[in-house]
């Protein structure tokens, strides 16, 4: 199995903090947050190799950091300089990236395709257990207050956790349920990437890819026990750096 960390965002909502260095790489009570994404990968030991999605302003501080931290983990972790081009009218840059590692990897055992920015306190490894259950694409979600999940994807569930739908940023959330960018990919999504992509959907953001990816194939959500921040502002990135360095 294999994973892919997306790291190849300009953080512009953070500026000017991020203007010069890459959001994954900045630390969280002492230690890069990309390095906790790791620490949680590590503990899976499906994952034999790990692909960390970089851009061209950022990828020479991730050579520079994996010299540096490659030693501490069993997985080999391979960057990947990701260049983001133009399909019709529209940016498919992470989402291409994702496509062109499957399609290079091929691995048969899965995907396991995390948000760079994405901090949790809880394991990877429940969630790796439903998605061999149900042999479907996985996504898992947090419970947060309605009044915040306009901000995100919102999520709806049936009885078996099957999700049946999914707006992205909606003005009026059906549901406290939002999608975190942690996914868990069967490698039959490489087509319907390429189908989306070739589509005339809206552009580069996973949550798009899921509302279209929902009439095609059955994606279940998974709610974990435990905390979830995703680093979009500086007032994020200050709660997450109180919250791990008192934990």
């Amino acid at each position: 199995m294999k994973a892919i960390i997306l790291c190849a965002g300009y953080a512009r909502r953070m500026y000017p903090l991020t203007s010069f260095i890459a959001k994954p790489l900045l630390p969280i009570a002492g230690k890069p947050v990309v390095n906790y994404i790791l620490d949680k990968i590590s503990n899976i030991r499906d994952i034999d190799e790990v692909y960390v999605v970089t851009n061209s302003k950022f990828h020479s501080q991730f050579e520079e950091w994996l010299k540096y931290n490659q030693n501490d983990y069993r997985m080999k972790i391979k960057l990947h300089n990701n260049t983001r081009r133009i399909f019709g009218d529209r940016n498919v840059g992470g989402i291409d990236a994702v496509s062109k590692i499957m399609k290079k990897t091929k691995d048969s055992e899965g995907y396991l395709i995390i948000a760079g920015d994405n901090l949790v306190d809880y394991s990877l490894r429940e969630g790796l257990k439903f998605f061999k259950k149900v042999k479907s694409p996985v996504l898992y979600l947090a419970k947060i207050s309605k009044n915040e999940a306009h901000k995100f994807g919102v999520v709806q569930i049936d009885k078996d956790n099957k999700v049946i739908n999914f707006e992205e940023k909606p003005k009026n959330p059906k549901s406290n349920l939002i999608g975190t960018l942690i996914y868990y990919f069967t490698i039959d999504e490489i087509k319907l990437i390429d189908d989306y992509n070739g589509s005339s959907n809206k552009g580069d953001s996973f949550g798009y890819f899921l509302q279209y990816l929902i009439k095609k194939k059955d994606l279940y959500g998974f709610i974990p026990n435990g905390k979830f921040i995703d680093i979009g502002s500086l007032n994020d990135y200050k709660k997450a750096n109180k919250i791990w360095a008192s934990s």
